[in-house]
Parts: structure tokens; sequence; C-alpha cells
């Protein structure tokens, strides 16, 4: 049996989370023993109950944020404990801290995950941060990235170009995410949204996701398009700042704030053009989702170019204006003009996670079996 514990920072529905939901779900884990170590939220988090389902613990802890000596006296007893064979963190350049514990306690595949391109626009924060990378180089028998430029982000470019990089796709269920016309006229029939423009948007608040220039840019699309609404889908600490800025503006009957949902993949049908403005990115899980469903897509160039699957997807930097903005919408909306052939599209790439998740359990075994760490 190989014991196997992934580390990530939240199960609530957000991208990181919804990445090791969708590998794990769909993996054949016979042989296998898959526990979770995530942040307590003080709540029950969004997939916790999706986990149980496949006989995966959830460990929940203190979160680092919250009294970092406290979170890693218990990472250290949840790991101790565990006797693990393979632990396999998502924590960025944080990564180091978990991993040095894991080896402390004999797991001897050790496994860091990049997820983003940058951390924030924290320039100290991300120096400091950065100063981890060597030390985490040497840690870790596993490199691993969701695309080439989380890759070298975190690794350099000697891992990449030497190709010890693992790219593990942010893959999806191809078929749950097709095109679905009678979805499509269903959802804007229970939204109220029929005879709208529908620009959408899937991402929790918070700074990252850049909620405020989404915002301003649909303040100024409406004055194009007055039929337009926004649809927001997620949570987060700042959607009351968010509600107070789409107040000012007198937005109130234009934008739908839906909050967590478990029906995106049918939400998405509603959609006629996804916004993603992003201040920073690795490969964002929604961006496959809404190409998958065949979505014009307009992405901050802040985000990795390997997210782009559809001749529709678009890229604009975030400095650019706000009418350029709404031109780039425009013209995705009438770029895309074949939404149900989509998924095949995305699945030709390697984002269905039925291939990808067979492709991360033969790295598993494979790795366990070489170092010889399996425990009968």
């Amino acid at each position: 049996m190989i014991r196997i514990l992934q580390i990530v920072p939240d199960i609530d529905g957000g991208g990181v989370g919804s990445v090791v939901y969708n590998y794990i779900s769909h993996m054949n884990k016979q042989g296998m023993k898959i526990d979770i170590l995530t942040s307590d939220h003080g709540r029950k988090q969004f997939l916790e109950e999706q986990f149980s389902k496949y006989d995966i613990r959830v460990i929940t802890i203190i979160s680092r944020k919250k009294d970092i000596v406290r979170h890693f006296q218990a990472v250290e007893n949840v790991i101790k404990n565990g006797k693990y064979d393979i632990v396999h963190s998502h924590e960025q350049n944080w990564s180091y801290f978990y991993l040095k514990l894991a080896k402390k306690y004999n797991a001897q595949v050790r496994i860091a995950h990049s997820h983003l391109t940058e951390q924030n626009n924290d320039r100290w924060k991300i120096r400091i941060l950065n100063c981890l990378n060597p030390l985490l180089r040497k840690i870790t028998t596993g490199y691993f990235a969701c695309g080439e430029l989380a890759g070298r982000y975190m690794w350099g470019d000697r891992i990449v170009d030497s190709h010890h990089l693992y790219i593990m796709n942010n893959a999806i269920d191809i078929n749950r995410f097709k095109f679905s016309d009678k979805k499509r006229i269903e959802y804007r029939k229970k939204l109220g949204i029929c005879n709208k423009t529908v620009i959408g948007h899937v991402g929790r608040f918070d700074q990252q996701k850049n909620h405020i220039f989404l915002i301003d840019l649909f303040y100024k699309y409406k004055e194009l398009n007055n039929s337009a609404v926004l649809v927001l889908v997620g949570m987060g600490a700042l959607e009351p700042e968010i509600r107070r800025q789409v107040e000012k503006y007198g937005l109130e009957k234009d934008v739908l704030f839906l909050g967590l949902r478990d029906d995106v993949a049918e939400l998405l049908n509603a959609f006629d053009c996804f916004v993603l403005p992003s201040l920073f990115e690795g490969l964002p899980v929604v961006g496959i989702e809404a190409q998958t469903n065949g979505v014009p897509c307009v992405f901050s160039d802040a985000i990795t170019d390997e997210v782009k699957l559809l001749d529709s997807t678009t890229f604009l930097p975030l400095d650019e204006s706000l009418e350029k903005w709404c031109a780039a919408i425009e013209n995705a909306m009438i770029k895309c003009n074949d939404r149900e052939n989509a998924y095949s599209i995305v699945e030709k790439k390697g984002f269905s996670i039925e291939k990808e998740a067979e492709r991360l359990r033969e790295y598993y075994i494979i790795n366990a079996k070489k170092l010889d760490c399996v425990r009968r």
C-alpha cells in the first residue's frame, strides 16, 4: 500500500483544490491510501464531502497565516503519524518547510508543485519567498508545475530545459464541460438573463483576481451595450468592497453575485464571454473549463499563454485602455462560432482528466517502487 499525503492550501472550490480533486476523483486508487492536509476555515469546506465519497481522509489544521508555529507543529504531527511514502505539496515556495518535515520522517518521494508564475505584487515578499527555491530544489525529488512558465518560475531554466520537470496539466472532465444549448436556455431563464449579453467571471474575491478592474471594465462596456450583465461566481474577503463599487456605479441590477457554486459547468453555457483579468496566475483551471465549453475568453497577459487553446481566446495587458478591452470582448464573441466542438480541441491538447490521472498514478507507483519506499 502506497501512502500519499496531498498538502493543499484549501479545498473550498478554488483552483488548486479543484485540480487535486479532479485528479484524485478520476484516479484508480487501488493499492493507494490518500490523505488531504489543508487549513481549517472554521467551517466545512466546499470539496470536503466530495473527497469523502472517494474514501479520502481530509485533515484540517490551523492556518499558517493565523499561527505559523502551531501550524507547522500540526503538520509535523500529521506527517510523523501518517508514515507517508509520498508527500505532494501544493504550497508553492513554502513547500520547502513541508518537505523538510517529510524528509525527516522518511517520505522518500517528495513533490513540490508550482501553480503560479509569480506570487503577488509585494516585491519584498517575493524576494524572501524566492530565497527558498534553492533549498527546495535540494530537498525535492519531484519537480512539478501546471505549465512550463510556472515551472521556470519556481524551478529555473536548468531543470526545465533538462526535461526534469513534470507538467501536471490542469486537466478536467471534458465531457462535463461540453457546450449544451439546452442548458444555455435553461440557465439563462433561471437567472432572468434570456435577452442579455452575459459577461461571466469565476474566481474568489481577492486581490489576485482583480475584480476592481473587472467592475471598471463592465461599467465601460455597459456604455456600449446596455443589455449586458455581469455574472460573478465565487466568494472571498473582498466581496463587500466589490459590492460597494457596484453600488457606486449604480450597477446593482446588472451584476449578479452567485457565490460558491457546484454547477459551474452548467453556468458556463449561459455566458457569452468569459473575462479573467488576473494580476497573476499559473494556468487557471477555469480558463480550461471555459474554453472546453467554447466560451469566448479574454484574459490579462499576466496569465501564461499556455492556457490559450482556442483561436477565439484573447490576451490584453492590464494597462491597456478599457476601450480596447471592450473591443476585445466584442471581437472574441464575433470570432467564436463553434462552441459545440471546442471540447475536442481541448481533449487533443492533453487536458482530459481520464488520461492525465492515469499518467500521475503511474508516476506515483514507478517512483515509489524505484526508491523502494513502500511500507508493507
